[in-house]
């Protein structure tokens, strides 16, 4: 490679991390500014946990039991190969993440996201896929180190497989809108996170307290206390940990 080429390789990185990376002043950041982006999260914290002790008994070598599988399953599961406990364990935890994409607009201390979520798998509902749509809108601190608090509307759209899914007829009762195998229901999102914000683009991480259904709480606290007879306390905590999330997203800024 010529000089000339080394010469301008070089120049063309040096310029491009200097829009990209460089910190941008209080006047530049409070500016309005367009962003697209994607982020990645646990489904849940609470399957992300309860799929950890599942790895951690393989490995122990201790008698573990999958929720959701009949006793003849769970039989199956235990007769194959440690190794192969463990890899399907971990595909259910790669397939059970949130995926999704980003629209983001910032000005001055306002910010506000617009989520499309795509949960291909979640193990409490097998069967079903749940598409979500997120309306968030909060404040941020302009600066380079960027926390930022938001709000918003989350609508859930979930398409199910009759022959897999269990009881959708339940489902069906609670939705606001259900046709065939296809269900709408409302919810809300709180979402807290951290970022650092660069000129063309901001990373961050994020937790999210998201109720897809607002059912959810009534019907999911007489499950675990009068089904599963979980004390009031452990019922609360499971919901919390069922309803929560935790991912990273990385935005870049057209302007």
């Amino acid at each position: 490679m010529s000089n000339k080429k080394t010469i301008f390789i070089m120049f063309l990185i040096l310029v491009l991390g200097f829009f990209a990376f460089g910190k941008t002043t209080k006047a530049n950041e409070l500016r309005f500014q367009l962003g697209f982006g994607g982020f990645i999260s646990t489904s849940n914290l609470l399957g992300l946990i309860e799929n950890a002790k599942m790895i951690d008994a393989i490995q122990k070598q201790q008698d573990q039991k999958l929720i959701g599988l009949t006793d003849s399953q769970n039989k199956d599961f235990s007769n194959i190969s440690r190794a192969m406990q463990t890899s399907m364990i971990v595909a259910n935890i790669i397939g059970g993440m949130e995926y999704g994409l980003k629209m983001r607009i910032l000005w001055h201390i306002l910010i506000s996201d617009i989520d499309f979520a795509l949960l291909p798998f979640d193990g409490s509902y097998n069967g079903r896929l749940d598409m979500l749509l997120n309306f968030n809108a909060g404040i941020r601190a302009p600066f380079f180190l960027m926390p930022f608090v938001m709000i918003g509307f989350t609508s859930v759209f979930s398409f199910y497989a009759p022959e897999d899914y269990t009881n959708p007829d339940s489902w069906k009762d609670r939705a606001w809108g259900a046709y065939k195998n296809f269900i709408f229901r409302p919810g809300l999102n709180i979402t807290a996170g951290f970022g650092l914000k660069f000129k063309g683009f901001s990373v961050e991480g994020y937790y999210k307290f998201t109720i897809k259904d607002f059912e959810e709480f009534r019907g999911f606290y007489n499950q675990l206390v009068d089904t599963l007879q979980r004390s009031p306390a452990d019922a609360v905590g499971g919901i919390l940990a069922y309803q929560s999330r935790f991912g990273v997203s990385l935005v870049w800024y057209l302007f």
